[in-house]
């Protein structure tokens, strides 16, 4: 027999799926796609600002949970958040060692013969490649002045 702090336990277990549940029907009945939303009182992951991954129980009186929310910081399961993690890991590489590469030269988007190197991934033939532009920019895009920008990158952010 279950002694009176388990079944506590076991009722607020119950009682935050439920609310999961109600709010997961909730969001199906009102057709609402796209970001995910914890309900009250149910778990979610963010990425800390040491780069490690925790989760929280969502409250929804709460800034800090709000708040998570609102900076796109807050994730269903423990992949997500790693998986975002991981990528602002890497975009501060490339950050920093585009700016190292630029030696303090400074991008100038109005200089049509000055090449601007990015890298992305090919879906297409599966693999990172690079191109260059010169005078339009993509958000969220990082830029470097030097043509060995993705070689650069593979050595070092692979050793890493």
């Amino acid at each position: 027999m279950e002694n009176l702090e388990e079944l506590k336990k076991k009722c607020t277990e119950i009682s935050a799926e439920l609310n999961r549940i109600n709010a997961e029907i909730e969001r199906i009945e009102k057709g609402q796609q796209g970001r995910w939303k914890p309900g009250h009182n149910e778990n979610y992951w963010s990425v800390m600002g040491n780069g490690n991954v925790d989760y929280f129980l969502f409250n929804t009186a709460s800034d800090y949970d709000n708040g998570c929310y609102e900076k796109h910081n807050c994730f269903k399961t423990e992949e997500e958040a790693q998986s975002r993690a991981d990528k602002i890991k890497i975009y501060w590489q490339l950050y920093d060692l585009a700016e190292r590469l630029n030696k303090g030269e400074k991008i100038n988007w109005k200089n049509q013969g000055q090449r601007k190197y990015f890298i992305y991934y090919s879906d297409a033939e599966e693999h990172l490649d690079y191109d260059y532009g010169w005078v339009s920019k993509m958000i969220g895009q990082i830029y470097c002045l030097d043509e060995n920008f993705l070689d650069t990158a593979i050595e070092e952010i692979r050793r890493r």
